[in-house]
């Protein structure tokens, strides 16, 4: 009876640790979804940017105030 217990127990501890084993391949294997990469636009896209956004922020103000 000893060798019967002693037997489970050992087939229980070994098929545990090869689920462990398992399971932590698959998430080792598994790659995290990532979005895809976007090509890279040029800082200035225009020379006078920044300039065109400043009159639109002041118009879009008095437009605003004109309401």
């Amino acid at each position: 009876m000893k060798k019967l217990l002693s037997l489970l127990a050992i087939f229980s501890l070994s098929c545990t640790n090869t689920v462990n084993l398992i399971s932590c391949g698959n998430i080792a294997n598994n790659k995290p979804h990532l979005p895809p990469i976007k090509p890279k636009e040029p800082i200035v896209k225009d020379v006078f940017y920044y300039e065109k956004l400043k009159t639109r922020n002041l118009q879009q103000k008095l437009k605003n105030m004109m309401k």
